[in-house]
C-alpha cells in the first residue's frame, strides 16, 4: 500500500486527484517513472524540467502546467 504524503508536490496532487499511479501516468505522458517519482520527492525540480516533459504531464493530467509546478522558491538572477 503506497505510503500517504502530508505534503505533497503538486505534481503528486494533481496525479492523485487524477486517480493515476506513476506507472499509468508514465504510460499517458510519455515521461518516465522514475523522472515521476524523482519530482514527486523533491529529488528533481520539476520547473527545471525540460518543457516536453512538464507540458505531456499537464496533458495527460488535464491541468493547466502551472498547476503541477513548484511554487517558486528561487529570486531571479
Amino acid at each position: 500500500m503506497p505510503k500517504f504524503n502530508p505534503n505533497p508536490t503538486p505534481l503528486e496532487s494533481a496525479r492523485r486527484a487524477a486517480g493515476f499511479t506513476r506507472q499509468k501516468l508514465s504510460e499517458l505522458s510519455g515521461v518516465s517513472v522514475n523522472t515521476i517519482k524523482a519530482c514527486e520527492q523533491g529529488n528533481r525540480n520539476i520547473n527545471r524540467s525540460p518543457v516536453e516533459d512538464v507540458l505531456a504531464l499537464a496533458e495527460a493530467l488535464h491541468t493547466p502546467i502551472k498547476k503541477i509546478l513548484n511554487e517558486r522558491s528561487e529570486p531571479d538572477a
